[in-house]
């Protein structure tokens, strides 16, 4: 996925913080970011309370980067935006839908359609 924006971020033009792969990943890393903040909140009336730094630490979680800094080779960078951002629903949509769906799906390219009626006649 990481690697489609890149490659669509190079193709497009203009000023990088305008560009539309580049307000896509901003966009559902602060999504990212505000479903991860929920849970802590919702996990933290179970968990002990905890010392302000720590939680600081926790609610922070590791750096993700903008998408035209975002090293594809560094496995630490990939995994903090994969877990930043892979619970936000218009990303695991464009997944399944550009990447996953058309090559796992059989695609004719011509559909024939009859009807029991044709099927029945002479």
């Amino acid at each position: 996925m990481i690697s489609r924006l890149k490659e669509d971020l190079q193709k497009e033009g203009g000023e990088m913080s305008h560009r539309a792969s580049y307000t896509k990943y901003e966009d559902w890393k602060a999504k990212g970011l505000r479903l991860q903040n929920e849970e802590e909140k919702k996990g933290s009336g179970r968990i002990s309370r905890q010392s302000n730094s720590n939680a600081k630490k926790k609610s922070s979680g590791p750096e993700v980067l903008p998408l035209d800094s975002v090293q594809q080779a560094d496995r630490k960078q990939v995994t903090a935006a994969w877990q930043r951002m892979s619970k936000v629903r218009g990303m695991c949509t464009e997944y399944l839908e550009v990447d996953v769906l058309p090559r796992t799906m059989k695609f004719c390219k011509k559909k024939m359609q009859v009807s029991g009626y044709d099927l029945g006649s002479s």
